[in-house]
């Protein structure tokens, strides 16, 4: 939409050039970024929900799938969490300012930091059955040459 306001300001200030009005967007490049912003701030103003976002546009839902789809919007990122009463026992009330965004991402860093730690507790689970494996293989070497008997290694 820049593209066309820059445009749009030269054609009232009356200094629009050969030169530009060659590079000038063609309607379908207009089309597709009027569409993308509709949708955007649609999707902005209904907080992701679809259902809601078909009715004010008065579209069908499998139409706006097509197009969040077609404009590469992700619907998710326009979603607001809005807790049930059941999740609310005990929550502090917490006003508008919070930043969902900087939520989303302590989100992602727990799942990031927990799958870490799960690595790290599997990783060492597998060294110790591989050094168990090594004690048990080395235990039997020693009993087969008669150094040891029954004893635990």
């Amino acid at each position: 939409m820049s593209v066309i306001n820059e445009y749009m300001q030269h054609a009232d200030a009356g200094t629009l050039t050969r030169r530009s009005v060659k590079t000038f967007p063609s309607f379908r490049m207009y089309r597709k970024a009027a569409d993308a912003y509709y949708f955007m701030n649609l999707l902005r103003v209904c907080a992701g929900n679809m259902a809601l976002a078909a009715r004010i546009s008065k579209i069908g839902r499998p139409y706006l799938y097509r197009m969040i789809k077609k404009n590469e919007l992700d619907q998710e990122a326009f979603r607001v969490y809005t807790p049930r009463k059941e999740d609310t026992v005990g929550v502090i009330e917490v006003d508008d300012s919070v930043d969902i965004q900087a939520i989303r991402e302590q989100a992602r860093s727990d799942a990031r930091r927990e799958m870490q730690e799960e690595l790290e507790r599997e990783r060492q689970k597998i060294q110790r059955e591989e050094r168990d494996k090594v004690r048990e293989q080395l235990r039997d070497e020693l009993e087969r040459k008669g150094i040891i008997r029954g004893l635990q290694v």
